[in-house]
């Protein structure tokens, strides 16, 4: 080991796992200061990117599972909330760190008070997140709740965003209205941004992260016509943005299932029902008229 270069040293250690990496900053200084460095955990994230790993959560158990040509192998991995297991729901993940959130037990009146946690697996170690307020002191009711976690690489930070559509008792009616916040892991707060820029009540679970957007699928009833989208929210700039789906030329038999991360690109998953199911790639993020079949 005296006779390697450095420069070789850490480029061996930038391909060992983050436990290892961990133990290893007790070495000596050098291998502390590097380990430690922004450049080399950058180094890291973007070589473990490399490897095909995905994250299965099913009955209270999160597995990884490493994909290796036709096979698979799958690890368990403890949950750190004990009691919880059976109600915990991965809200999205970057760079190895996990959202978590419970759910499974409450109604959608109840789901913008689910404890919302950061997770590290690879150093078990996680973070609560603090409950976020609602600005109405006259709400009647919650409709929807939508949430999303995303990065922003430029100023290297992690957020989670919170859209509640509620109503308010008025006068006479039901008043909806909305109110939207984004959580910054740097801060440790959340900052309230206003009301969502869209009139969509029935947004869906389904989300993606590309390019430093969060993306959902969403519907909107305008004259009892029922039109689907899609939400983009950039992380760094924290606002919103519309994008219209692919023109499928199939009418109204399409179906657009869930947004999908594909080559590096936000995708779309369609079922023509009864016959067959498409996938429509946006080549170039945020280009309407990229998208391909």
């Amino acid at each position: 080991m005296q006779g390697l270069p450095f420069e070789i040293i850490k480029e061996i250690l930038s391909r060992l796992p983050v436990k290892s990496l961990l133990r290893f900053r007790c070495v000596s200084k050098d291998w502390c200061c590097v380990i430690s460095d922004p450049f080399f955990i950058s180094q890291h994230l973007n070589l473990s990117s490399e490897y095909k790993i995905g994250l299965c959560l099913t009955n209270g158990r999160l597995f990884t599972i490493t994909f290796d040509g036709l096979s698979s192998t799958a690890t368990m991995v403890d949950i750190p909330f004990k009691g919880l297991e059976d109600s915990v729901e991965i809200l999205g993940s970057c760079n190895g760190l996990l959202c978590l959130f419970v759910s499974k037990r409450l109604s959608s009146w109840f789901r913008h008070i689910s404890p919302i946690y950061l997770w590290n697996p690879a150093i078990s170690e996680y973070k609560k997140l603090p409950d976020a307020p609602i600005g109405s002191p006259r709400i009647w009711g919650i409709n929807n709740t939508v949430l999303g976690f995303g990065y922003d690489p430029i100023n290297n930070e992690y957020k989670v965003v919170r859209i509640i559509y509620f109503c308010e008792r008025g006068t006479d009616r039901l008043i909806y209205k909305s109110d939207v916040r984004v959580y910054s892991l740097g801060t440790g707060k959340w900052k309230k941004l206003g009301d969502a820029p869209f009139d969509s009540r029935d947004c869906s679970s389904s989300k993606v992260v590309v390019n430093g957007y969060i993306h959902w699928l969403a519907t909107r009833e305008i004259k009892s016509v029922i039109s689907e989208f899609i939400i983009s929210f950039d992380v760094r700039n924290e606002v919103f943005e519309e994008i219209q789906h692919p023109d499928c030329g199939e009418g109204d038999e399409t179906h657009c299932n869930f947004v999908a991360f594909l080559g590096g690109c936000l995708s779309l998953v369609g079922c023509i029902f009864g016959r067959c199911v498409e996938i429509w790639v946006m080549k170039d993020s945020g280009v309407n008229e990229s998208w391909t079949k």
